[in-house]
């Protein structure tokens, strides 16, 4: 615990870690939505937890380490999200590591890509592929209950922090609506459970919005 605890301090940044640590009394409450966002992702990192599986421990320690490196102070500034590019590549690593401990199970054919998690998620991932890398072992993860309840919660709540920068982004911008066609198709891609072009298009819609700034 103590060396995860100085691993995440690393990344996120000094600051950040004594404003959590000193609480409301001193600070006063976080107001501002950049702020808000960027301590719920400290805190899925905090709290997503181990597993004693051994097969298990490097997909959970991958999901703790991007979790931690997406509250990167580089990320986070008054106009909405900063180095969009890295940031978004760092979600493709998560999104994946979460999904392995999903206990995703197969359904239709083989080949087809199409798998639901213990909770009825439905999760596509186009020809078994993640991002041009075969990933036809997914669902023969083993599972753990507790760690794969966390990860389903976690991709909930990653992606709705996520959607929330961009949006945030997105209303900084002098040319926000092609940002916004990006964003809806984000929506659209995520609601069918196609997390790729989910994460694509978040980036796209990223992208137009600190195009004129």
């Amino acid at each position: 615990m103590k060396k995860e605890l100085v691993v995440i301090l690393l990344i996120i940044g000094l600051p950040t870690f004594f404003i959590m640590t000193l609480g409301p009394g001193l600070t006063g409450k976080i107001v501002n939505e950049i702020g808000e966002l960027k301590v719920a992702r400290i805190e899925l990192a905090l709290q997503f937890p181990f597993s004693p599986i051994p097969f298990l421990k490097q997909p959970v320690y991958d999901a703790k380490k991007y979790l931690a490196a997406g509250a990167s102070e580089n990320f986070y500034y008054p106009y909405g999200l900063g180095s969009g590019n890295n940031f978004f590549y760092n979600e493709q690593q998560l999104v994946l590591a979460l999904l392995k401990l999903m206990c995703l199970q197969q359904t239709g054919q083989p080949n087809e890509g199409l798998y639901v998690s213990y909770q009825g998620l439905k999760v596509h991932l186009l020809n078994n592929r993640w991002y041009g890398y075969g990933i036809n072992y997914m669902g023969n993860f083993p599972c753990d209950y507790v760690v794969q309840d966390a990860a389903h919660k976690t991709l909930q709540k990653v992606l709705e922090t996520d959607f929330k920068l961009v949006d945030f982004t997105i209303q900084q911008s002098s040319c926000p609506k092609m940002a916004r066609d990006k964003l809806k198709l984000a929506e659209q891609y995520m609601a069918v459970g196609e997390y790729e072009p989910t994460l694509d298009y978040l980036k796209s819609a990223w992208n137009q919005a600190t195009a004129c700034k």
